[in-house]
């Protein structure tokens, strides 16, 4: 094992001590919160190591564009993290494998022991911008497109909006929270898109204002913090399907106004029963457009199941 990991990381992984946000209790905290240097882990050179992932993958044939859903000319790496037990962890997953969401094809390439705080987030700041890079790159004369996931907390973040629960807290768009709440019908028609570009002209604004946060929905939309990674937000994808009800216009699925219809998914492999479909549709118009079905059927997923039972009883 230990010989794998070395012919995969190579010299490409450091590791030190950094000063992050701890939750505390004691007298010597601030704010109930002191400073601790906790083991940061992350991937020097992330273009390297995801160019050779793709180099693994095509040796093996391993490779795949899902019968025309993913262009023949691109490559798709989602990139996205989430806090589990005491550590977070970023990662990355190429679409372009048969079972992207799989823990076998999920590569961690940063990890340090402490909350996913926005304090403590800024430490993720380089590594991220590598994917800038990233997004010019190409591999095998085919376009890399980067995607990012993550639960609404942690988006939101990244993004530098306020909370969850902002006036202005939609990822995509201006819609304030009580727009949200009334009828649709009574709704404004008008939609102001967000994009990196909107969203640096909203931190400008915020800290010519002298950076108070009680007026960030009066002069920046509830933007309160410089975006920390440079994909186009239309590229972002909550990790969980009902946090996607709380977005622009939408509404959450028990009241009668519901925006779109949601289908049902079995339980299997502990995965969320709800999966919205790909368009989601706001008073009459395509509000945002992703494709999130990933191709996921209820067959799929019980064949899924049934190749990793099969797997285990063949390691046992």
């Amino acid at each position: 094992m230990r010989k794998r990991q070395s012919s995969l990381l190579k010299d490409n992984l450091h590791g030190c001590l950094r000063p992050m946000l701890l939750p505390s209790n004691k007298a010597t905290g601030v704010n109930g919160k002191v400073t601790v240097d906790v083991p940061f882990v992350f991937v020097k050179d992330l273009l390297a190591m995801i160019l050779d992932y793709l180099e693994r993958h095509q040796s093996k044939g391993s490779l795949t564009w899902r019968n025309g859903v993913i262009p023949e000319n691109e490559i798709w790496i989602k990139v996205g993290g989430d806090k589990g037990g005491t550590s977070f962890k970023l990662d990355f997953q190429i679409a372009n494998t048969h079972r992207p969401n799989s823990y076998q094809n999920t590569v961690v390439f940063a990890c340090f022991e402490a909350p996913d705080s926005s304090a403590n987030l800024q430490c993720l700041i380089p590594i991220l911008e590598q994917l800038s890079s990233l997004q010019r790159q190409t591999w095998r004369e085919k376009i890399i497109r980067t995607f990012v996931f993550g639960d609404y907390e942690l988006l939101t973040k990244i993004y530098g909006i306020c909370s969850c629960n902002a006036h202005y807290c939609c990822l995509y768009c201006h819609t304030s929270k009580a727009d949200m709440q009334a009828p649709l019908e009574e709704q404004d028609q008008s939609v102001q898109y967000r994009s990196l570009a909107s969203l640096a002209e909203s931190y400008k604004a915020y800290q010519e204002d002298g950076c108070r946060k009680v007026r960030a929905k009066d002069v920046s939309n509830s933007v309160i913090a410089k975006a920390m990674i440079p994909v186009e937000i239309d590229q972002t994808r909550a990790k969980s399907s009902q946090e996607i009800y709380s977005w622009g216009r939408f509404v959450k699925p028990s009241t009668r106004h519901r925006p779109f219809a949601a289908r049902q998914r079995p339980r299997v492999l502990g995965k969320s029963s709800w999966e919205p479909k790909a368009v989601i549709r706001c008073h009459q118009t395509t509000h945002h457009q992703f494709d999130i079905s990933q191709e996921t059927t209820t067959s799929n997923l019980l064949e899924e199941d049934r190749l990793q039972k099969e797997e285990k009883r063949s390691e046992c």
